[in-house]
């Protein structure tokens, strides 16, 4: 355990402020330092993931029982990869093409990243700072898909704003490709200042603090999974007004009322709902966080302890909120849409189901596809064609 005091007396360093322009930084040095320790994560999921991809502007659902990331090492033998979900295994292949098995320590629900333990001496660590995100701070991204380097350097361009399965989360700009999940963001001096990690349309930051609370408790004596909160509040339409309490809730029991409306979460003011569920999103099951309501003119803090959340979903499942998946099934001699939960898989393909993009074809009035029923095999075939060509095009292994 000697080594795991060292350790976390270099992770807890604070950020300061570097210059404001991301295109005359020399992250050079930052490069170098992260070049032996960014390597590959593969996990064997317990479930297959329900992912949901995003390309072009269309979703398309997969189902796999693996999932690859970069992941960095942050001690003598701990290292943070994106897992999404509960994993049986993982192997680890280093930059030098070495491969190792590893072993999950635990992992945090609301991002998905985990923590893994190796052998000591897999490689230098990347130190974790404990600072948030300053709006303007240059930043680089270093990856290894393909086993190649891959550097992207951007800005934070927003302060934290509200995403609301993973919580408050700053939004950052690169200059090139987005990076992939897992890929630490690192400061000009090579400080890991947030983790890259895909939500429900795109990649987010997951700001360092968050990443550096999930390394401490890998480190601590007894290591947890830190799970998906819940207070038990319905919210009237958008806003924040308080609709109903639920029985026997964490926010029953610390005495919020409905009518309450919710004007700050632990000093995050609160106009919508939406930004009440991400700063809840923020904290963990276990927390105690402070809501403050106007109730009748006079506001009130109340701290509430957030109990676990009966749903532990993961930053890139859909399911809280989301928009359902849209395949089409034929009825009646058209091609009709028919909504699938995510995460449920399309039915086999061509006997009830062709995935097409509805720019493709002509919109009935049903919002389904027109097709004469004179014509139905003629087009089913075409369909069928066009739906292998776009296949082909957005496969990941061609």
């Amino acid at each position: 355990m000697k080594q795991f005091t060292s350790a976390i007396a270099l992770a807890v360093i604070c950020l300061t402020p570097a210059v404001t322009n991301a295109q005359s930084v020399d992250f050079r040095n930052a490069i170098r330092g992260a070049e032996s320790v960014v390597t590959k994560a593969t996990f064997t999921l317990s479930e297959p993931n329900p992912a949901v991809d995003v390309r072009m502007g269309r979703r398309f659902a997969r189902s796999s029982n693996e999932v690859s990331s970069n992941a960095f090492v942050v001690s003598d033998n701990l290292l943070v990869a994106f897992a999404g979900r509960p994993a049986e295994s993982v192997v680890l292949e280093n930059p030098g093409g070495e491969i190792t098995d590893g072993e999950i320590v635990c992992m945090d629900y609301v991002t998905g990243l985990a923590v893994i333990k190796v052998e000591d001496g897999f490689g230098d660590s990347l130190v974790i700072s404990s600072a948030d995100l300053e709006v303007g701070l240059p930043i680089v991204s270093v990856s290894m898909p393909g086993g190649v380097l891959t550097a992207n350097s951007g800005m934070v361009s927003t302060k934290p704003t509200p995403v609301s399965v993973v919580g408050l989360v700053p939004k950052v700009e690169f200059i090139g490709e987005t990076p992939t999940a897992g890929a630490p963001v690192l400061d000009s001096e090579g400080i890991v200042v947030g983790v890259m990690i895909p939500s429900e349309r795109d990649m987010i930051c997951v700001p360092a603090p968050a990443v550096l609370r999930l390394v401490e408790t890998a480190m601590s004596d007894k290591p947890q999974d830190l799970k998906r909160g819940l207070v038990g509040l319905q919210f009237e339409d958008e806003g924040p007004l308080v609709m109903e309490v639920a029985e026997d809730s964490a926010a029953a029991e610390a005495g919020l009322k409905a009518g309450d409306l919710v004007v700050s979460v632990d000093r995050t003011e609160t106009a919508t709902a939406a930004d009440v569920v991400a700063a809840v999103a923020s904290a963990r099951a276990g927390d105690s966080i402070d809501v403050s309501v106007d109730r009748g003119g006079e506001v009130v803090a109340i701290p509430v302890e957030l109990r676990e959340h009966p749903v532990q979903i993961a930053a890139t499942e859909p399911a809280l909120g989301s928009q359902w998946q849209r395949g089409f099934e034929l009825k009646d001699g058209r091609l009709v849409p028919m909504d699938i939960r995510p995460g449920q898989g399309f039915p086999a393909i061509p006997d009830r189901l062709l995935r097409v993009p509805m720019e493709l074809n002509q919109i009935g009035p049903m919002g389904g596809l027109q097709i004469e029923r004179s014509n139905v095999e003629r087009t089913l075939q075409e369909l069928q064609r066009q739906m292998e060509q776009l296949n082909e095009r957005f496969d990941p292994d061609n």
